[in-house]
């Protein structure tokens, strides 16, 4: 917007904005900066005012001045007229009362009177000579004032003097074609029309105004718009209306340009889906194409021929999906700024937008990338798009997604300031990652995935650089490498002054960065020899449990793997019939069971099955060590009787004869014999005997009416030993075991591990 020039001393400004909502983001970006203005922002309100001096009370609590600004504003109802104030007061601020009608006396007690704010008043009326006592007015605000007609307005385009007003937020319609009178407004600049009725504009009207450099119709209807030619008109807001078509801005010569000061057009959330092949816009500088159809960006879509002093480009929120970027088509000389953020457009599809669309552009300095998508986005790529904008001096990419930082990602932009990277999937900052960004000072990595911050992450020269820092929301790690950034972040005001949120510990309970400490005695070893000390340290343990459990579990383990590689019962018969053996049967049985092997086990095997039986109290060789008894006995023997029981489990002899008889039996491709006299608690029972008895079907001894089953099943499982002279009786067996006990049962169990 044209600078209005008053001949008042000591000018300040001040802006009537309108609340807007806006997207939640961290990011300084305002198109303000880039010299649009937006469409909340109204008359510059320019007044005399003492800076020094305190705002006092001048009229009942409700009126509160300063030597040139009164504010009477919100006393609704309580306040309809305008009190006795000093005569220096020069802005008037009495918005939000109720007014109704301003009557010719209105301003009797405030003639001096620069600038006054008559919005949100409920005015139905402006009486013809309301004005006439305010022979320096030049600013006047009546937005929010649903009741106003273009008929109750005359009275306002009579103030002579009048260079700005505000008619935003109203319900005003057609303007009438004799709204302005010819050279009654020879000072009138800027007209505000935002969020009226307004459908149709002929800018003819406007042709008794020449100095006109402002006309703003945002938030209307307009969907249809006549040209005219306006030769000072700087900026013309035509955001969000309904055209169809870019305004004509050439004469009937199609040379001579209808605007030719035009600087900034704002055309954003309109219904275009082209630009017109010839244009004529000399001076524009600021254009936004924002909200509009435009599903292709084509080569040259900007050129000089159309736009020769283009500067600025926005092309956020397009309405229609970005199909395609191709190859310079932001081609200009004297383009500084594109703005393309809030596009969700996809930069990993190379064959869609291309690697050249940025290029052609030697004066680019601001580059707005923000909500489009770069996760896939390889640093090949992103140099290939971004690699030769060497004069970028501002780079947002916030909310895009991107995955990583490397040491190139921004080597090639040496004179970058600002880099806004918030809201996004960083996982690290490798260290010196920043080093060739020399001019840097204001970094945004809040909210990505950052657990740690070390002294090498930014050079000193940056670290005494930056003047906004902002590494906030991230999960920040509380261990001994987060040390030395808690102590930076506790001792550096200035920098991180301006979080976005807050800095917290991921992994202890939210407690606060700056607050977290560490003694020195528990940072003594690097990060990577500790985790080498933990690996090692667990591996020891994991060999010696290993270990462990192979001892505990060796012989269920060798049994498992014999009963799973041993060979038929056919092979072992014929080593028996072909082998040299003293003894049919070793019975490992301990001596306090002696009484059961001599009143049961003798008579029934050797007497009724004619077996040699090999006892230890009867056929070991005296004076030979017990041990080569036992061995030499086992070896030659054709099978193996274990005899379990509860005084079994507590002898160490008959623990070794056990371990004995296991390993013969895997030497020799056997299976052994158990017979159990008693019941045995399996939690009791040693590592070897658990491995018997969970691999094999043991024998449980029960006694009783059940003898013909169990000496039967005995018999069976010394089939492969058996005479093959003479029958046996059946019978017999019955009569041993009615004989041996009429109170016991018999059964045979298999109890796992």
């Amino acid at each position: 917007m044209a600078t209005m020039k008053f001949p008042i001393a000591l000018l300040l400004l001040m802006t009537c904005f309108r609340v807007t909502s806006a997207a939640v983001t961290s990011s300084k970006y305002d198109k303000s900066h880039y010299g649009f203005m937006p469409s909340d922002m109204t008359c510059k309100t320019l007044y005399t005012r003492d800076v020094s001096a305190k705002a006092t009370d001048c009229f009942q609590h409700m009126c509160c001045c300063t030597q040139t600004v009164a504010d009477c504003s919100g006393n609704g109802e309580n306040l309809t007229f305008i009190p006795s104030l000093p005569s220096s007061i020069r802005f008037l601020n009495f918005s939000t009362n109720a007014v109704l009608n301003v009557t010719e006396d209105f301003f009797a007690n405030v003639t001096g009177l620069v600038s006054v704010d008559l919005s949100n008043t409920n005015l139905l009326s402006i009486h013809p000579n309301a004005f006439r006592r305010l022979r320096k007015l030049k600013v006047l605000f009546l937005s929010h004032n649903a009741n106003l007609t273009t008929a109750a307005l005359q009275p306002v385009f009579d103030i002579r003097r009048l260079q700005c007003v505000d008619l935003r937020y109203g319900t005003l319609q057609a303007l009438p074609d004799n709204l302005f009178k010819a050279n009654a407004l020879p000072d009138f600049q800027a007209i505000f029309l935002h969020a009226n009725d307004i459908e149709v504009v002929n800018m003819t009207l406007f042709k008794s105004l020449p100095s006109l450099t402002t006309l703003a119709w945002g938030l209307n209807d307009v969907y249809h718009l006549t040209s005219a030619p306006m030769p000072e008109l700087d900026t013309l807001d035509l955001f969000s209306n309904r055209l169809v078509k870019f305004p004509e801005t050439c004469a009937e010569d199609g040379v001579t340009s209808l605007f030719p000061k035009l600087r900034i057009l704002d055309l954003m959330k309109n219904k275009l889906d082209s630009i017109p092949t010839s244009l004529c816009l000399p001076s524009l500088k600021d254009l936004d194409l924002g909200g509009n159809y435009f599903p292709h960006l084509y080569t040259d879509m900007f050129r000089p021929q159309l736009f020769p002093s283009l500067e600025h480009v926005f092309l956020e929120y397009i309405g229609t999906r970005v199909e395609s970027i191709k190859p310079f088509a932001f081609r200009h000389p004297n383009l500084t700024m594109i703005s393309l953020m809030y596009n969700d457009i996809d930069f990993t599809i190379d064959n869609q937008y291309s690697d050249d669309a940025f290029a052609g552009c030697p004066k680019l300095t601001v580059l707005q990338m923000s909500h489009n998508y770069f996760t896939e986005v390889t640093d090949q790529r992103f140099l290939r798009l971004f690699g030769r904008l060497s004069n970028l001096e501002t780079l947002y990419m916030g909310g895009a997604g991107l995955q990583q930082i490397s040491l190139r990602t921004f080597a090639s932009f040496p004179r970058l300031k600002v880099l806004e990277l918030y809201q996004n999937k960083v996982g690290s900052v490798p260290e010196g990652a920043f080093d060739h960004n020399p001019e840097l000072y204001e970094l945004q990595l809040n909210e990505n995935r950052i657990p740690t911050v070390t002294e090498a992450t930014f050079s000193q020269k940056l670290r005494d650089q930056f003047t906004w820092l902002d590494l906030s929301g991230n999960p920040f790690s509380c261990d001994c490498d987060l040390r030395w950034f808690s102590a930076w972040l506790r001792n550096n005001n200035t920098a991180f002054s301006h979080a976005w949120t807050t800095y917290n510990c991921s992994n202890v309970d939210q407690l606060p960065v700056e607050r977290f400490t560490l003694p020195d005695q528990a940072c003594m070893l690097d990060h990577w020899k500790l985790n080498i000390i933990i690996a090692v340290n667990v591996i020891v343990i994991i060999v010696i449990v290993a270990f462990s459990l192979l001892f505990r579990f060796q012989w269920l383990l060798r049994l498992r793997l014999y009963e799973l590689f041993r060979g038929s019962s056919d092979v072992r018969r014929r080593i028996i019939q072909s082998g040299n053996f003293d003894f049919d049967v070793f019975v490992c049985y301990s001596s306090r069971d002696k009484n059961w092997v001599v009143s049961h086990l003798l008579p029934e095997l050797e007497v009724r099955l004619k077996l040699k039986l090999c006892l230890h109290e009867r056929d070991f060789v005296l004076g030979k060590h017990i041990v080569d008894n036992i061995v030499e006995c086992v070896e030659h023997s054709k099978k193996i009787l274990l005899v379990f029981s509860k005084d079994f489990l507590l002898s160490s002899w008959c623990q070794f004869e056990l371990a004995v008889c296991l390993q013969h039996v895997l030497d020799c491709n056997d299976a052994l014999i158990a017979i159990c006299v008693d019941d045995v608690v399996t939690r009791d029972l040693t590592s070897s005997m658990k491995a018997v008895m969970s691999t094999m079907t043991y024998i449980q001894w029960e006694g009783g009416v059940g003898g013909l089953q169990f000496w039967g099943r005995v018999e069976r499982a010394l089939q492969d030993i058996l005479p093959t002279t003479g029958p046996r009786s059946a019978i017999g067996v019955g009569q041993h075991a009615t004989q041996r006990s009429h109170r016991h049962r018999h059964s045979s169990r298999h109890i796992a591990v």
